[in-house]
């Protein structure tokens, strides 16, 4: 939904929200070789995927006496993933029905998984009568899947672009070059693509004789942090012929 609040400044406000359910059935026939290990080998996976993303942004657009054109943009993002699966084995059949209720040794194992995710972000573009464009971006992302200490990342980008046709001096030469762009940017981007709770140390379940226990299986990795690229580039975009020609050249 948007509302418009003033002149140009827009609020919209968005939700969604993704059910993906997923089940599996694999059988091994005791007449085959891999079932045979197990006199017959049945396996359930069922899983589940919820996510639950909103957005919430702050517009504003507006061309100011004829030249110069800004648009600006401030936003707020949440997601919240779960990720939750069920395992079911059975084997030792007697018969073929493979149902896991006719199997005559059963097991069964579940886990699930959480993330959340905040996000600020900010962008600010503006062009000088479609010559001259510059724009600028920045975003803070803090995830569950990270450690407090290196939870946040900032991320940034800059570019700017020069449309040289548009200049008087090149009047001569617009029959062959119709248009012609000249374009540079810098940027760091993020990624936190990880599994959930890899920095946390993690604890398993252990038995001895008839007791039950927790003992560490992972230890916990706190300098785990966000995965971060430095990009640069420079192009030149060319339209030649009344734009039946086009040529781009990108050093990056």
């Amino acid at each position: 939904a948007t509302w418009n609040i003033w002149d140009n400044l827009n609020l919209r406000q968005s939700l969604s929200y993704d059910y993906i359910n997923n089940s599996s059935d694999t059988f091994w026939d005791r007449r085959s070789g891999d079932g045979d290990d197990y006199n017959s080998l049945m396996q359930r996976v069922i899983a589940t995927h919820e996510r639950l993303n909103t957005q919430t942004q702050l517009t504003y657009a507006k061309t100011f006496n004829d030249v110069h054109n800004v648009d600006a943009l401030l936003g707020f993002e949440t997601e919240d993933y779960q990720y939750a699966w069920n395992y079911l084995s059975g084997y030792d059949y007697p018969g073929l029905k493979n149902e896991l209720q006719n199997a005559g040794t059963r097991d069964a194992e579940s886990g699930k998984d959480r993330s959340k995710m905040v996000s600020y972000l900010g962008r600010l573009n503006y062009n000088y009568a479609d010559k001259y464009y510059v724009s600028a971006s920045y975003r803070m992302d803090g995830t569950s899947r990270l450690s407090r200490d290196n939870r946040w990342g900032s991320f940034w980008s800059a570019s700017g672009s020069w449309r040289f046709m548009q200049e008087s001096f090149m009047e001569g030469i617009k029959d062959v070059i119709t248009d012609g762009k000249l374009r540079a940017s810098y940027g760091v981007n993020g990624n936190n693509n990880i599994a959930a709770y890899r920095a946390y140390g993690i604890y398993s379940t252990m038995t001895y004789g008839s007791y039950v226990g927790m003992v560490p299986s992972r230890p916990e990795n706190p300098n785990l942090s966000w995965e971060k690229n430095r990009t640069v580039n420079v192009g030149l975009d060319l339209g030649f012929f009344q734009d039946r020609l086009n040529l781009t050249v990108d050093l990056y």
